[in-house]
């Protein structure tokens, strides 16, 4: 994606159902702040473009057993026009996630047997009548060592060293994506994410 193997983004989605069989801490919207977060994060870095406009809702379904909103669904607009959907729950029956993405020159999909944390397969698709195929996934860094990795890159950003890609800074983003879900929510309307990462009325920092 970051290379723009396929193309530039046209449209897509990631879909997280997490069959987790509890609340989280008791906390408005705390399916945004405990889970969405995650999975917003993901989209932005596995897009790569920053997002300009959202439009969702942060609900408690009217069957669902949990006192506080356990889904949130929105729409992203990028810096390009593109728009990305999202389903986040974490309510679910069973567990499933995929993330689609549809490029200029193809289909990219990545689907895990849970919500994060299981087993992964990716499936690339260039031909219409050929349909997708899978691909192997480099297996990259174990928890353990992506800890250590984390660890080390912000003990170098103190000592002088880059800004890592973990820092406050950069998570801006994802924090102004989730407060625009709930301004949106309550206006009905969309709302647009001003300045350079985050809108100004972002209240929670």
């Amino acid at each position: 994606m970051t290379e723009r193997a396929y193309g530039e983004p046209q449209a897509g989605h990631l879909l997280s159902y997490k069959a987790r069989g509890g609340e989280y801490s008791d906390s408005d919207h705390s399916q945004l702040w405990q889970m969405t977060a995650h999975e917003i994060d993901s989209l932005i870095a596995m897009v790569n473009r920053r997002g300009v406009e959202v439009y969702g809702h942060s609900y408690r379904p009217p069957e669902t057993t949990w006192h506080c909103e356990c889904t949130a669904t929105a729409e992203i607009a990028s810096d390009n026009g593109v728009c990305f959907g999202i389903v986040s729950r974490s309510d679910a029956r069973v567990n499933s996630f995929e993330f689609r993405a549809e490029c200029e020159g193809g289909a990219i999909v990545l689907r895990n047997t849970r919500s994060f944390s299981g087993s992964e397969t990716l499936f690339i698709g260039t031909d219409r009548g050929a349909g997708l195929h899978s691909e192997e996934i480099d297996p990259g860094l174990t928890e353990n060592q992506l800890d250590q990795h984390v660890a080390a890159t912000f003990v170098h950003w103190v000592n002088g060293g880059l800004e890592p890609e973990t820092s406050g800074r950069n998570n801006l983003q994802v924090l102004a994506t989730l407060n625009t879900i709930i301004d949106s929510g309550a206006s009905g309307r969309p709302v647009r994410l001003t300045g350079a990462c985050c809108p100004p009325h972002l209240h929670i920092l």
